[in-house]
């Protein structure tokens, strides 16, 4: 936008806003020259005292530059240089402009040597950014699963779920080793049953768990499903 703006003779020099009406004069704020593009970024002593810790081949290249022009002279610079010292006479165009900016609107006066090192940190970030960075993979967020309990031993995982069918909530779930449900916390006091086969041998048909939960005892989750299509049939909450 910067590069637009001065190729276009829109950037607010002094004889810009001067004739816009903007100002008095079209004199410089800092040192009293006219104030003309050229002189805002290249002639005036804040402009100078910059360039001077430049590269002393890009500074002697540019002083061999006399287009009053700003488009024309963007042009000679784009076509004569190199794309990294483009770059660098760019970005020192507008550090100029900046701190200029600065001491003229906030009266805070930034040493060249500070402008500088803007320069050298801004444009070492623009090279890091060219080279690019190490590909990063997206991370794929772990499936979670059931752990197992040991052989021989039954495990309850506390969460909340609701029957497909009957809409009724159950808050644990218990499972053997080889993942066959037999057991179901539901709030409320739902309807125990008594599991068929051996299955259920030596567990309870069911336990008081708190106020109002009881612990139902199943054979597996098609057993589940039946008993909790039968609860709704029945009205039981």
């Amino acid at each position: 936008m910067f590069l637009w703006r001065l190729a276009r003779h829109s950037i607010p020099t002094g004889d810009v806003r001067h004739h816009r009406n903007m100002a008095p004069d079209a004199s410089c704020a800092l040192c009293g020259a006219a104030d003309l593009w050229r002189h805002v970024l290249l002639e005036c002593n804040l402009a100078k005292c910059m360039w001077a810790l430049e590269n002393e081949n890009i500074i002697k290249f540019l002083g061999q530059l006399h287009c009053s022009d700003a488009h024309a002279w963007l042009a000679e610079v784009m076509s004569s240089l190199k794309q990294d010292e483009i770059t660098w006479v760019v970005v020192c165009l507008w550090a100029i402009w900046f701190a200029r900016r600065k001491a003229i609107h906030e009266n805070q006066f930034q040493s060249p040597f500070l402008t500088h090192t803007f320069v050298e940190r801004f444009i070492g970030e623009l090279e890091e950014i060219n080279q690019g960075s190490p590909e990063v993979r997206p991370v794929t967020a772990a499936v979670p699963h059931w752990v197992r309990p040991p052989s021989g031993l039954a495990k309850i995982n506390v969460d909340a779920a609701m029957f497909k069918n009957s809409g009724q909530a159950a808050a644990a779930v218990a499972q053997d080793d080889a993942g066959q449900l037999f057991g179901v916390v539901c709030p409320g006091g739902g309807r125990a049953h008594r599991p068929r086969g051996d299955g259920g041998r030596g567990l309870p048909r069911r336990s008081r768990i708190g106020q109002q939960s009881w612990l139902a005892i199943f054979h597996d989750s098609k057993r589940l499903c039946q008993c909790g299509e039968e609860s709704t049939r029945r009205g039981v909450r």
